[in-house]
């Protein structure tokens, strides 16, 4: 799967589906933002 920017990853990761059986695809966000959690991380 090619994930094409960083608006998509946190769509994914918000998405039950994804969310629920894929925790690697919110870690991605984590680690695109430098290991940061930025204020539109979807989980807090």
């Amino acid at each position: 799967m090619y994930i094409s920017d960083r608006a998509e990853i946190i769509d994914m990761c918000k998405s039950a589906s994804y969310s629920g059986g894929f925790p690697s695809v919110c870690f991605l966000v984590i680690a695109g933002d430098g290991y940061e959690f930025k204020d539109d991380y979807p989980w807090k």
